[in-house]
């Protein structure tokens, strides 16, 4: 070979400059790229589980995002965005809740004077006035609602961001003071409430906790514990077994001496498909203090009604077997304060959501059933996205295919209208346009409420506040106490429409609070209820001592 030859080979082997410069740049823009895909595979992603997150938020909460100009935003803001957290963010364990706070400085210059707050909170009962209320009866509620009038609406009342009872209640103690305390002591001649058994009427869960089972429930603790008689000496009379098992007990020989029965259980009114709604007293009528627990006025939720059976049956035997609570007899509480329970409020939604159509005896309202899943369906709803038979299970409505709980006249206005009839998303023509909202409201109004605690299912959550809420300082102490006994997160909602809300807005308001329990979708498991029964199993007597000692 050549010279010439010899050095072009040579050459050639050797890699040039301009060559090693171009495969790094080759390789730069492979990593490139290789950024960027990853970049996009990770905003997709990001988008992928928000997108998931709001399906499953939407699907399984009725609760709706808070406007920034609403007060859940402000009072969200209010608590440093912590409504259930240390500052580490550590969830509370169950039984150690963090309280929630409340304002701890006077709201001068918010444009209400402490006179003129306690004047708008509207003490309802004031403190030196005996009220007498109407013996409850059948005839008394079928009055009230052929005379029922929808109640003012207070939609476009402004919210300041506090209630009215904000500087009377950092006077007279709240949030900021602390939890009650609950003393274990047991009277002499009582039994600890632990000690208590649930009787056997309520004992069992079954799979579907049916309207007629509920029925069958009442009537068995109607007759153990319906002849029955607590005296003004807390004394609780009479025997065991002697009760009649219809709604009206007999009345006859009663006297103040003899005392009022145990349990009164009346039917406030029948819904379309004619079932009763039932509503039973325990303690006396004319009690200075009234609490009402409810369940299933969401249709899918009727593992709530026999939560609410067992907590009515429990709290029945506590009385008669001489437990305590509190270092005081139940009896004595009951004296006190009266506990109203309305077990199931929708029965005709939880009839078709145990046995879709067939569970209704009214052939239109079967018809209504079909038309609303194919309103469901063309609005493109999750839950008429499968067969007819998934659709009903998941029903929430009435046997109209309304949602009770966004018919009451409480903030009404704001929310969306649908205008068709639906599985759980349409609120109806008008306010209190079902006999269901009807009946309810004329409870509501019926005495003075302290406090009211409305069960639902699903999420362990306690909402506690609206906007424009009367009560908010009393709503925010009352959860604080009910999340040192189930655990459950805090959480405020901006909704409106529900049976809670009209509790905090109407002219005599209560605390109120919407109890959500399971973690399960909705129907909830019957697995989950003895850890449900086991949170909740308290909350009557936490209530009613709250009612007592805090309630307004």
């Amino acid at each position: 070979m050549r010279t010439g030859d010899r050095r072009r080979a040579r050459k050639a082997r050797r890699p040039s400059a301009g060559r090693g410069r171009s495969r790094r740049i080759k390789q730069e823009k492979i990593l490139r790229r290789r950024a960027v895909l990853a970049a996009l595979v990770f905003v997709l992603a990001a988008a992928l589980l928000t997108a998931v997150y709001r399906i499953v938020r939407d699907r399984y909460s009725d609760k709706v995002g808070y406007p920034e100009s609403s007060h859940a935003w402000w009072d969200f803001a209010w608590n440093g965005g912590e409504t259930d957290s240390d500052p580490s963010g550590n969830r509370s364990p169950q039984g150690e809740a963090m309280i929630v706070e409340g304002p701890e400085t006077d709201m001068t210059g918010s444009g209400l004077t402490g006179d003129t707050a306690q004047a708008e909170g509207g003490t309802a009962v004031p403190d030196d006035v005996v009220v007498s209320y109407a013996e409850p009866t059948d005839d008394l509620f079928k009055r009230l609602l052929g005379s029922f009038e929808v109640p003012e609406d207070r939609t476009e009342t402004p919210d300041h961001g506090y209630s009215p009872d904000a500087n009377d209640y950092m006077e007279t103690g709240g949030t900021a003071q602390g939890l009650l305390e609950v003393s274990e002591d047991v009277p002499d001649g009582c039994v600890s409430l632990d000690r208590v058994p649930l009787p056997e009427a309520v004992a069992d869960t079954p799979e579907l906790y049916t309207y007629d089972e509920m029925l069958e429930d009442l009537a068995d603790l109607q007759k153990e514990y319906g002849g029955l008689r607590l005296t003004a000496e807390s004394e609780v009379t009479g025997e065991r077994g002697t009760g009649r098992e219809d709604a009206e007990e007999d009345r006859s020989g009663e006297s103040e001496e003899k005392g009022c029965s145990l349990m009164r259980m009346i039917s406030a009114g029948e819904t379309y498909d004619g079932r009763e709604i039932r509503v039973i007293f325990v303690g006396s009528r004319q009690a200075p203090h009234n609490i009402m627990i409810t369940g299933s006025i969401h249709a899918r939720e009727y593992i709530t009604s026999d939560l609410v059976m067992k907590q009515l049956g429990t709290l029945l035997e506590a009385a008669a077997s001489g437990a305590s609570f509190d270092g005081r007899a139940v009896a004595a509480w009951l004296n006190e304060v009266c506990v109203v329970f309305v077990p199931m409020c929708n029965p005709d939604g939880v009839s078709i959501s145990q046995f879709g159509v067939d569970g209704l005896k009214d052939h239109t309202l079967r018809a209504n059933v079909e038309a609303a899943y194919e309103n469901d369906r063309a609005a493109g709803k999750s839950d008429a996205s499968q067969d007819f038979q998934y659709f009903t299970k998941r029903w929430k409505s009435n046997a109209r295919g309304v949602n009770l709980n966004e018919n009451f006249n409480a903030l009404w206005k704001r929310i969306p209208s649908g205008g068709k009839m639906s599985g759980g998303g349409y609120k109806g023509d008008s306010p209190c346009s079902e006999i269901e909202t009807k009946i309810l409201t004329i409870l509501a109004d019926e005495r003075h409420y302290e406090a009211a605690v409305h069960y639902h299912a699903m999420g362990q959550i306690l909402y506690w506040d609206i906007c424009n809420n009367r009560l908010r300082e009393h709503a925010r102490d009352l959860a604080n106490q009910i999340k040192t006994l189930t655990g459950y997160t805090m959480q405020i909602s901006d909704d409106g429409g529900g049976y809670k809300d009209y509790f905090h807005l109407k002219d005599d308001p209560a605390a109120s609070l919407t109890v959500e329990v399971g973690a399960t979708e909705a129907p909830v498991t019957i697995k989950e209820m003895p850890e449900i029964w086991q949170q909740n199993r308290l909350v009557p007597y936490m209530t009613m001592k709250w009612a007592a000692e805090k309630g307004k």
